[in-house]
């Protein structure tokens, strides 16, 4: 399939974190579309793992 397909399949998960999870392990090339929504919100507990992150 082409590289574009592929990103609209991930992009349609884009909300099911752990098919994204999945996807990212299938190959290489799926990783880093499927980060931009793994890692598009970052939660820090409190200003010590921000300072430490």
């Amino acid at each position: 399939l082409p590289p574009e397909i592929l990103d609209r399949v991930i992009d349609f998960l884009h909300d099911d974190l752990d098919a994204l999870k999945q996807c990212s392990l299938v190959t290489r090339s799926f990783v880093p579309r499927t980060r931009t929504h793994l890692f598009v919100h970052i939660n820090f507990e409190s200003d010590d793992d921000l300072d430490a992150w």
